[in-house]
């Protein structure tokens, strides 16, 4: 059974998720001007946990929670992701593919991709996207030497607080027996989190520009 627990943070919105039959290990790898990141493990999966919250005063924040958010990030990200397509199945589905860039070539690791069907749902104040990674073909434009990036679940939670203020829940869970966990496990979080922090700011100064600009 699952439990919705409150996160020892001094943002009184941000909450995390807990399995009550095993035993879980959480650590905070983050927790600065207004980004949170967690790592919580078990025996059975690793997730990181995202949270910040993007507030505008004159923009309505929930124009951008679509599968455009997805754009946003590669365009504001180029150094990160080399490629981004999306494929609009309807309004409420689509078919993603990310080529990360081969930031890691200099330790030996190869370029990945993650290649995923996203579903968007609406539940009261919330927008929820979750995915699946699809397994049985490879996206031509993926580079040939590239690798899958396994993810089990990749999902974006994000909760209207009013229309100008949006708070935003990204997980990203991988099995724990996963060749990807074990990469990821060998590497330094601080890795990671200069990454996410880059992507977050970005984001966020995006935003403040828009407002800026108004």
């Amino acid at each position: 059974m699952y439990s919705c627990q409150k996160i020892e943070s001094t943002n009184p919105t941000l909450y995390k998720q807990v399995n009550s039959e095993r035993p879980i290990e959480t650590k905070i790898l983050f927790e600065k001007d207004g980004l949170l990141i967690q790592k919580i493990n078990d025996d059975i999966q690793q997730t990181y946990d995202i949270h910040f919250i993007l507030e505008n005063p004159t923009m309505n924040l929930t124009n951008i929670v679509n599968f455009d958010l997805v754009n946003l990030l590669y365009a504001l990200n180029k150094d990160i992701y080399e490629q981004a397509t999306i494929e609009n199945i309807n309004e409420n589905e689509a078919i993603i593919t990310v080529v990360m860039k081969n930031l890691f070539e200099d330790l030996g690791l190869p370029q990945y991709y993650y290649y995923i069907y996203m579903k968007k749902s609406i539940q009261n104040n919330q927008y929820i996207f979750d995915s699946r990674s699809i397994l049985h073909e490879k996206p031509k434009i993926v580079p040939e030497h590239s690798e899958f990036l396994n993810i089990e679940n990749f999902s974006i939670k994000s909760t209207v607080l009013t229309p100008h203020k949006i708070h935003f829940s990204f997980s990203i869970v991988f099995k724990s027996s996963s060749t990807t966990s074990v990469i990821l496990s060998s590497f330094s979080d601080k890795l990671l989190v200069i990454m996410l922090q880059k992507i977050y700011k970005r984001l966020k100064q995006f935003i403040e520009k828009v407002v800026n600009n108004v």
